[in-house]
Order: structure tokens, then C-alpha cells, then sequence
């Protein structure tokens, strides 16, 4: 932790090379006209006085000090100042003060400057050719974590790239690519706001936003208020929704219109004895007089329980079976979604001749017939938008398209 001043000495001499005799130095905290001790040796055992007094050659003896940074005032013998110069910074030597509030730091090297703070080291490394610094921690160090400052590994200049200790990149900005990245092996979290929940809002009540990097791929987004805004500029798509990486819906603003489309509208529902038998899409259902219920909630005030429909021309439809529920949740309960609103699919009896614009009713069976006028009925399941049938069941009954009316 020695730094020598001047190496091996200084000589002050004026314009025409003439020593200045008897010339003083004034060392100080820099930035302050606080005095600065300083030494005659490097064990710090003989403080100099204050002044440093030079020679009659204009020459000081060797000063030492356990500082990086300091003020340095040279005056003639008769106290007119010479010069003033703050800051004085030194190349690293065996160390620095660890009591120092501000360290600044110079080195004459290329590659790289290794420092030890704490027994932690640590590398600050200056590539001049790829503009970038980088500080690495060794496996005593910093794990094995590295931060880039610049070119970083990416393509671009003025990047930040931070690793971890498997070397694989965590956070990464790029300005002039305006690009902010934050990864996580590719499988974990990145939390804003919070620190206590992967999933803020869901069974909690938690403010904050965590995203999923890993195949799920999910993100929580859990506040106060209103939890996001969308804004476009124009009329434009606000939100694609999308499946397989292909376009299945979007919501859209036009003026002070917003369309959700394509829209399909449908309820959760549960069968009575809570089974999850095989049910073929588009099968016509009917409530029953009991609510649908989930642990620890009681009886559903607004969703009633539901059957496959076998009372022809029943007023009790609510809808067509589309599909069960993914159980993913912390207890499973067999939940069906039934569709009753918006454009989706009917299956109909086999026997029945269907043209586009019928009106469709329930044929008992679980399967829909042809209402026997244009009327829309308590009993109406739906309208045929299209006679060309998407399916055809084994047992003969097929799906055509339609819009839903049991909403």
C-alpha cells in the first residue's frame, strides 16, 4: 500500500533551467486545503515536514504516501507559488488506502489492471481496439460473474453485457440498437417492483411484474390500478394473439371503436358428478340447477353446472362443449369451457340437411337440428354461417360453422 510521489525525486527549476533553491511542497487532501501527511520512507515511519523543503539544486527528497489521489503546491523559497496541481493520481503500486473515500486510479497498462478488496479480486481489463472494459471476477472473486462495458460480445459499441459464472449472458443494453435484454439461462425470472413472488397477483396480492424466461414463458403483471396501457399512435392493432406462432385474434381501435376478434365467448362449467369424460367439440349443453363450485369458494353465484342436452328443442341450452380446462392448477377440478357466444362450431345430427343462415336448436341427443323457422328463440343454439362441414364424427354427425347465440 505504498505509493512514491516522485520516483526517484523531483528538481523544481524555472524557464531558463535555474534550480529553485530552498523551493517548498505542500501536499493536501485534494480538492481541500487540508494538509496531507507525508513520509521519508515506505514504511511510513519518518512523517516529512510541512513544507517539504528542496535542496540548494532545487531537488526534494523522496516522498512517499498511502494515498492514490492527493494535492500537490510547489512555491519558491519566499512562498510565490510555482504551480497547483489537483488532482496528482499514481500508477497502482502494492495497493491503495482502504480508508480512502475516492479512489482514482491511473495505470500505464494495455490489457489489464488486477485489484484485490477484501480478498475478492477482481480484473478491470481495457481492450483498445474493441473500445470496451471489461471487469471479471475470478472463482475467489466475483463467482466468476463479468461485466462488459462497450463492444461487450454483442455486435454493437456501447453495449453492457453482464455474465454470470456459467458465462451465459444475463442483462445486456445496447443503445444503438435500443435494444435491453434480460435473460437468465434462458430458464429464469426477471422481477420488477417485488422480490417475494414469481407470481405476483395470482393467489396473492402482491404489486409488481415478474416474467418467465423459461418455456412457459409467462408474465404477471399485478398493481394498485389500472396494470397496463396500450397506446397506438393510430388505428392499428393493439394485441395479436397468436398460437404456434401463427395469428389467431386480435384486438383492434379504430377512432373510439375497440373489436376483439376473431371473438368466441364462452363460460366455465362443470359436469355434476365433476368427471372429465370424452365430449366432442361443438356438442349442444344444457345448465342444470346446480353452481358450479372450486375449493375454498363455495358455491358459484353466476355459473351454473351443465349436461350433454337430451330434451329436443330445450329452452335450457347453454351453449357447446369446446373443451376441457388444462389442470395446472395447485388442485384440479374438472373444468369445461362452454361456448356460448361469437363464431365457432355446431355438431349436428347426422340426418340433418343444412343450408347456410338455419337457425339451430337442440335434437336431444347432444347434437343440433334445424329450427323450423327464422325466429330467434329462448331455444336458438346458433346460425349456420357456412354448409360446408369442418368435421365429421365416427358416428356420422358433423361440425359446421356458426355463430353462437346463448349468450
Amino acid at each position: 500500500m505504498v505509493q512514491l510521489v516522485f520516483a526517484p525525486s523531483i528538481q523544481v527549476i524555472d524557464s531558463n533551467g535555474a534550480p529553485y533553491s530552498g523551493a517548498k511542497l505542500y501536499t493536501y487532501v485534494t480538492t481541500t486545503s487540508t494538509p496531507l501527511t507525508v513520509y521519508q520512507d515506505s514504511a511510513f515511519g519518518t512523517p516529512h515536514d510541512f513544507p517539504v523543503v528542496a535542496d540548494t539544486s532545487g531537488r526534494f527528497a523522496p516522498i512517499y504516501t498511502n494515498k492514490s489521489i492527493l494535492k500537490v503546491v510547489i512555491k519558491t523559497s519566499a512562498g510565490v507559488t510555482i504551480q497547483s496541481i489537483d488532482p496528482v493520481t499514481f500508477s497502482i503500486g502494492a495497493g491503495i488506502d482502504d480508508s480512502a473515500t475516492t479512489v482514482v486510479m491511473m495505470t500505464t497498462a494495455t490489457t489489464s489492471l488486477t485489484l484485490g478488496i477484501a480478498n475478492q479480486n477482481f480484473t478491470i481489463q481495457h481492450v483498445d481496439n474493441d473500445r470496451t472494459m471489461v471487469i471479471a471476477g475470478g472463482t475467489s472473486g466475483l463467482g466468476g460473474r463479468t461485466t462488459y462495458y462497450g463492444q461487450s460480445h454483442a455486435t454493437q459499441a456501447n453495449d453492457i453485457e453482464h455474465r454470470g459464472s456459467a458465462g451465459t449472458a444475463v442483462y445486456q443494453w445496447d443503445d444503438s440498437a435500443t435494444r435491453h435484454i434480460f435473460q437468465a439461462g434462458g430458464t429464469g425470472m426477471v422481477l420488477v417492483g417485488q422480490s417475494s413472488t414469481d407470481t405476483p397477483g395470482s393467489s396473492n396480492n402482491t404489486a409488481g411484474i415478474s416474467l418467465n424466461g423459461s418455456a412457459t414463458g409467462r408474465g404477471y403483471f399485478s398493481c394498485a390500478t389500472v396494470p397496463g396501457v396500450f397506446n397506438v399512435t393510430s388505428d392499428a392493432t393493439l394485441l395479436s394473439l397468436n398460437s404456434g406462432g401463427t395469428s389467431q385474434g386480435a384486438i383492434s381501435v379504430a377512432g373510439a371503436t375497440v373489436t376483439y376478434g376473431a371473438f368466441f365467448g364462452s363460460h366455465w362449467s362443470q359436469l355434476a358428478d365433476g368427471s372429465r369424460p370424452d365430449i366432442p367439440r361443438g356438442t349442444i349443453v344444457e345448465s342444470i340447477d346446480q353452481m358450479c363450485e372450486w375449493p375454498g369458494e363455495g358455491p358459484e353465484e353466476r355459473l351454473p353446472r351443465f349436461k350433454i342436452s337430451d330434451m329436443p328443442g330445450s329452452k335450457a341450452v347453454y351453449g357447446v362443449f369446446a373443451w376441457w380446462d388444462y389442470p395446472d392448477d395447485a388442485f384440479i377440478t374438472n373444468d369445461a369451457y362452454i361456448g356460448s357466444l361469437g363464431a365457432f362450431v355446431i355438431r349436428v345430427a347426422p340426418d340433418e340437411l343444412i343450408r347456410r343462415g338455419d337457425y339451430i336448436e337442440s335434437a336431444g341427443n347432444g347434437c343440433g337440428r334445424v329450427q323450423d323457422d327464422d325466429i330467434l328463440r329462448a331455444s336458438t343454439v346458433a346460425k349456420i354461417t357456412s354448409a360446408f362441414p369442418v368435421e365429421t364424427y365416427p358416428d356420422g354427425s358433423r361440425l359446421y360453422p356458426c355463430t353462437l347465440h346463448c349468450g
